[in-house]
């Protein structure tokens, strides 16, 4: 950051041209706000260059605001952030560019984020830093289509209470191997296994609604979920244990899916 900083001073000082103010469409968030939204989505980024559009966050922009959605092809997050736009947009932006953005204006107060998005790449400024990245080209996947409206079991539950359990339990849980919870009248039971360290079993007391389902998830895609959702309390919907989980936090602004992991069909 002090490089680019330090970019523009030298030119002012060389007599060089001065950086080119940025174009496109303009949007205006809040710079918490912003920081908060970038945080909860690019966890979800994919990390593997083979598809290079999945290393991207997809910024969907209109007059109502801003849509962030990030995936991975095994979780998605999507976050709706209040902003105010001057038409629409649709881009998608390196998961790194976007994440530095972000710590940029975690390192603010207060204050607004400019976003700049024209066709071929995006700015932000973030109070005098001025950030400016390519567009990832390709189409992203229609994400629109695996979030359901609401599933009818739901958990509600302390949030670090459940964060802890996952990764308690996730300990024993290596490669590929998921964490399973049995969802019940009383809460949820995790339990992992190893062939090597045995098995680890825990309960968390909660309200549940729905009927009892076993569904098993990926303990860290899990763990990242539920770390990334606000407030003291958490939703985690289950439909059964071949649909998606869904974490939700005290609001519906942020929504985060989580493919469930197979369990092999009981002998008998």
């Amino acid at each position: 950051m002090r490089g680019l900083r330090g970019l523009a001073a030298a030119a002012s000082c060389r007599g060089l041209p001065a950086l080119q103010p940025p174009s496109g469409t303009r949007i205006v968030a809040e710079t918490p706000r912003f920081a908060e939204a970038v945080g909860q989505v690019a966890r979800a980024a994919s990390r593997d260059e083979a598809r290079p559009v999945l290393t991207g966050i997809l910024l969907e922009v209109s007059r109502e605001g801003v849509t962030m959605v990030a995936t991975d092809s095994y979780r998605l997050a999507v976050r709706d952030l209040v902003a105010t736009a001057a038409g629409e947009a649709r881009a998608i932006v390196p998961e790194r560019a976007l994440s530095e953005a972000g710590r940029a204006a975690q390192a603010v107060d207060k204050g607004e984020v400019e976003v700049f998005v024209d066709e071929s790449q995006v700015s932000f400024q973030v109070g005098p830093l001025m950030l400016t990245s390519r567009l990832i080209e390709g189409e992203f996947p229609n994400y629109r289509q695996l979030l359901p409206e609401q599933y009818e079991s739901r958990l509600t539950v302390s949030r670090q209470q459940l964060i802890d359990a996952v990764r308690r339990v996730g300990l024993l849980a290596r490669d590929t191997s998921p964490v399973r919870l049995e969802f019940n009248a009383l809460g949820v039971k995790l339990s992992s296994s190893s062939p090597d360290l045995g098995q680890a079993v825990e309960a968390v007391e909660a309200r549940y609604e729905g009927d009892d389902i076993t569904a098993a998830f990926n303990p860290n895609y899990l763990a990242d979920g539920l770390a990334a959702a606000s407030g003291e309390s958490v939703r985690l919907e289950v439909r059964d244990g071949l649909k998606p989980g869904i974490v939700r936090g005290d609001s519906d602004e942020f929504t985060y899916l989580v493919m469930p992991v197979r369990l092999p069909t009981p002998v008998g």
